[in-house]
């Protein structure tokens, strides 16, 4: 580990965070306000993050000890349940920040360029670690994010077109190591600790993670094939994405229910996916999905408005009619290709890779 001997105290007091940062609520305040703000979504956009303009750790002291803790970059991962002395992978020497816990009350520092640097990709996002500086007792003791009340928070602020924004994001993982027993992992205490306890004690670090989503705007998300969808809706082992996307309109029939899609992405309906109408339900389905998550629809915006308009006129039965010709099955095979190459990412915005690939129909032109 690192140690620290030279002194640079800085005293962080509490009041608003910045001018015109007016959606941060009182962070005095209990547990019940730091669930309001989670219920709320804590998230940024790509434009966010590019107009970011701070970012503030803040971390209750609950005993004092009038020390200089010192923040640093943790530079390997680390499980909350799992961590301990022994099993730390370390930190950055420098450091990007420090406090003095010489009150009970809130403390904050700092941390712009760090989490500029996390959300650019300089750095791997391991959170940070606060170490004590100066080789002296007693510790200094923080509210954890298993407390009741005023857990480790961090506040980003960045300018809209509507002013200066920002978001709490509370600590996703945190908990503290010690040197006195090296292999025990504290993960789970509502308290954490800085410091040493008596002359004759170990050191004690706390480490603290946020997770900072980014999500990408409108246009900038990749696609996921019919496939994907079906495997996360809820039913299975992974989580349902599906639902938070819904309702969505296939020509005149609204999409409102994980099931109700399943039941559409599966094809197993109206004669299954030898019925190239059930098959273009399925992909045009698929791709607005896709769009409502973020993926740019500039390369088939014509494509869907033609395909729900023919939906809005016909039914999957019409594939079976007398009235259907050769060349309208052809248009509705064509439209259906066109949507089933765009969700496999062989066009348009790209596939999201990271959820493996899956392979498009086979194409039967000259079907029946």
């Amino acid at each position: 580990m690192f140690r620290v001997t030279h002194l640079m105290a800085i005293i962080l007091l509490l009041g608003l965070l910045a001018i015109g940062c007016q959606n941060q609520p009182n962070p005095t305040g209990s547990l019940d306000g730091l669930a309001l703000l989670r219920s709320a979504g804590s998230s940024l956009t790509p434009t966010d993050v590019e107009n970011i303009t701070s970012a503030t750790f803040y971390i209750y002291v609950a005993q004092d000890n009038a020390q200089q803790i010192d923040l640093h970059r943790i530079t390997s991962g680390w499980g909350e349940t799992t961590v301990t002395w022994d099993y730390f992978g370390g930190y950055d020497a420098a450091i990007e920040g420090s406090f003095l816990a010489d009150g009970l009350d809130w403390r904050s520092v700092d941390i712009t360029a760090l989490v500029v640097g996390w959300l650019d990709g300089t750095y791997d996002n391991f959170g940070v670690l606060l170490d004590q500086a100066l080789m002296t007792f007693p510790r200094a003791m923080y509210n954890s994010r298993e407390a009741a009340a005023y857990q480790p928070y961090l506040n980003i602020c960045y300018d809209t077109d509507a002013g200066n924004v920002c978001q709490m994001f509370t600590a996703t993982a945190d908990t503290y190591i010690w040197e006195y027993l090296p292999t025990i992992n504290n993960g789970t205490k509502d308290v954490l600790y800085t410091g040493w306890r008596d002359e004759t004690d170990l050191e004690k670090q706390t480490l603290v993670r946020f997770e900072i989503e980014v999500e990408p705007e409108d246009g900038q998300g990749c696609t996921l094939t019919i496939g994907y969808w079906k495997t996360h809706a809820g039913f299975g082992p992974q989580d349902d994405e599906v639902t938070p996307l819904l309702s969505v309109w296939l020509g005149n029939l609204e999409v409102a229910t994980a099931a109700q899609a399943v039941e559409i992405l599966e094809m197993k309906y109206c004669g299954g996916s030898s019925n190239g109408i059930v098959k273009l339900s399925a992909q045009l389905l698929g791709a607005k999905l896709n769009i409502v998550n973020g993926a740019s629809s500039t390369d088939v915006d014509d494509v869907i408005a033609d395909a729900d308009a023919f939906l809005e006129a016909y039914d999957c039965e019409y594939w079976y009619s007398d009235d259907i010709t050769k060349s309208e099955k052809k248009m509705i095979l064509g439209w259906h290709k066109t949507l089933d190459e765009y969700n496999n990412g062989w066009f348009g915005p790209g596939h999201c890779d990271d959820y493996g690939e899956f392979e498009p129909d086979e194409i039967g032109w000259d079907n029946d």
